[in-house]
Formats: C-alpha cells, structure tokens, sequence
C-alpha cells in the first residue's frame, strides 16, 4: 500500500452519541480516506487497547477526545496517554463544548494537539472534519503515532 492509499486511521472516545454519529457522518462525507471508530468512555477505549493497538489491528493515528465524559475525564486520559511510552506520540485533539479558556489552557498544558469546541450545525461540523482531515492527511505531515513508535 502507498502512503497516498493509507487511510487514516481515527479514533473518537465521545459519551455523546449524536456528537458521534455527527462526525462520523462528516468523516464520511469528506469523502477522505478515513477509518473512523468510536468509543462512549474511557474505559471502553482503554480496554481496546491491550498493547497499545486497538483491536483487529486497528492503530489510530489521531484521537478525537471529549472533556467532560463519565468516570475518568477526556482531560485525565490525555494525561495518562502523554505519560505512556508510546501511546505519547499520538495526536490528540480535544473537542468539548466548552470554551472555557481554563480548559484550553489545562488541555494544551498537558499535552493535546489542538483543541476545538463542538460545532451546534451539521455544516459546522463538516468544516471541522475537512480541516482536520485536511490537514493531517496533508503531504509531508510527520505524524508521531505509535506505528513510527515501534517500528
């Protein structure tokens, strides 16, 4: 497989399930070469990553990682991840509905890549979804995801 044919490999931990269903249909409608998989909590993704992979061999490349979740936060399991050893190399956005600056600065403190506040329009989501498609599917973007980690 080529770079070019590499899909990118996404993962969302989102209790929401409208914000889910959401970005995954503008993931889809992008019309990138995306794969695309979710997670309701903490745990739930925790579990599916027993050797820092998620199961079937799936390696995200990027997280998509909500702040306020049930249990363990999104901001919590940022921490966690930024402290494994290779798990700290994945790229982590944080997308809340808050907008508070307090969280934006407690996020990019501890480690996320960006941070962006969840969109109240289908369009608006759509928007979010082509950049950050857009961005990390770009030519010559050096991303630091566990594949690099342990090869």
């Amino acid at each position: 497989m080529t770079e070019a044919e590499a899909k990118l490999q996404i993962a969302m931990v989102d209790d929401d399930e409208e914000d889910v269903y959401t970005m995954r249909r503008a993931m889809r409608d992008v019309q990138a070469n995306v794969s695309f998989k979710s997670f309701g909590s903490v745990p739930e993704f925790l579990d599916a990553l027993p050797s820092g992979r998620i199961q079937d061999g799936y390696d995200p490349q990027l997280l998509l990682l909500d702040i306020n979740l049930p249990g363990m936060s999104g901001l919590d399991l940022l921490k966690l991840l930024k402290e494994h050893e290779t798990l700290s190399l994945l790229p982590v956005i944080m997308i809340s509905t808050s907008d508070s600056e307090h969280d934006v600065h407690r996020c990019y403190r501890n480690g996320a890549n960006a941070f962006f506040t969840k969109q109240a329009s289908y369009r608006q989501t759509l928007d979010l979804a082509t950049a950050i498609v857009s961005f990390w599917s770009a030519p010559g973007v050096q991303r630091g995801d566990q594949n690099t980690a342990l090869k």
